[in-house]
């Protein structure tokens, strides 16, 4: 549907409509996720395209992270068989690649959780160690490149780093003097030699420890769940949670990159797995909360747009209404000088 379209309905349906949040993305980037979103709806789109378009379009779908769910659906469709060979070959090596890249992972995970329980630590799983196996109808058809793990405090952060690292865990920076949360809401990147799987101890889900928003970001933090991962376990967020995780760490978080598709696929994803147990009310509170309406409208706008996720549009009116708008930009790249700028008002005291 297009966005004038959306709008409109949401006018008509629930009041003020958020006409500003297609306007926030850069049109490169809408012009992206309409294109992905139309071959995801109609994979058989692709038999229409000459050689050069087919090998852009791979690429286009690999850069949104959605090309394992593309190629599901499209070997899931009759017009699998009416492929060439040779584009049907290529196609099966990129979602073989796929399936190699989720196994490395979650054994991983599972030997990390391995290392970790011996000192009675069992962390928190985000992104796709999390959501990949929960609420996708493969793991594999989420893309996750790394491993990544929440601790409720920075001690247990800290021993977990000092435990991987002795496991001989190598940290991809250097570990300097002084407090290494000061600026970053994980310890350095470690990196298992032998497998080359990253690996991210995390203090904090979206912003330093010393910053102003992180204390009302954990309220998404409250009533985890807990996870069978192999013969281990561990601990996720609740649905409502990591959507909101989700999509403020695409539209909050990394704002100054350009945003991937993969944040709305997860919202989608949750949002049918969970269908009416799916609390929105309790959602939406958590958003204003917690400091993250203005990223979940405009990500829940894009989700409903572009992934056909089930969201409310009062939902969307709602936040969008009660937003406190950054006066940055996104996915355009800010100077470095703006966002240590940023980070300073954000800061929490002058030591900062």
């Amino acid at each position: 549907m297009p966005a004038a379209t959306l709008t409109a309905r949401l006018a008509e349906d629930n009041g003020p409509a958020p006409a500003e949040l297609a306007r926030s993305l850069p049109p490169q980037v809408l012009r992206d996720w309409s294109r992905a979103a139309e071959l995801l709806c109609a994979p058989e789109g692709i038999l229409a395209l000459d050689d050069a378009a087919f090998e852009g379009l791979v690429l286009l779908l690999r850069d949104e992270r959605v090309l394992p769910l593309f190629i599901h659906r499209l070997t899931a469709s009759r017009a699998w068989l009416d492929i060439p060979g040779r584009r049907r070959a290529e196609l099966d090596a990129w979602l073989m690649h796929a399936k190699a890249g989720w196994v490395k992972i979650i054994e991983e995970v599972e030997h990390v959780l391995g290392r970790l329980a011996g000192a009675d630590l069992c962390p928190i799983l985000l992104k796709g160690c999390h959501v990949g196996p929960r609420y996708y109808e493969a793991p594999y058809l989420r893309p996750t490149t790394d491993v990544d793990l929440l601790f409720t405090d920075l001690a247990q952060a800290e021993r977990a780093f000092g435990l991987l690292c002795a496991g001989g865990y190598v940290p991809m920076d250097p570990v300097r003097g002084g407090s290494p949360w000061l600026w970053s809401r994980h310890l350095p990147e470690l990196r298992n030699p032998e497998t080359g799987v990253r690996v991210e101890a995390h203090g904090s889900l979206l912003f330093a420890p010393t910053d102003r928003r992180d204390g009302p970001t954990r309220l998404l933090l409250e009533n985890l769940e807990e996870i069978p991962v192999g013969a281990r376990r561990a601990f996720a967020l609740r649905a409502e949670a990591a959507v909101l995780y989700a999509l403020a760490h695409a539209f909050e978080r990394h704002a100054a990159d350009v945003p991937r598709m993969t944040s709305l696929l997860d919202t989608a994803m949750i949002a049918k797995e969970r269908g009416e147990r799916l609390d929105w009310p309790l959602l939406e509170d958590l958003a204003r909360r917690s400091g993250l309406a203005g990223p979940a409208a405009l990500g829940l706008w894009a989700a409903l747009e572009f992934a056909g996720a089930a969201v409310p549009g009062s939902v969307i009116t709602a936040l969008a209404a009660g937003a406190r708008p950054s006066g940055l930009p996104l996915g355009e790249g800010r100077t470095s000088a703006r966002q240590s700028l940023q980070a300073l008002r954000n800061a929490k005291g002058p030591g900062v």
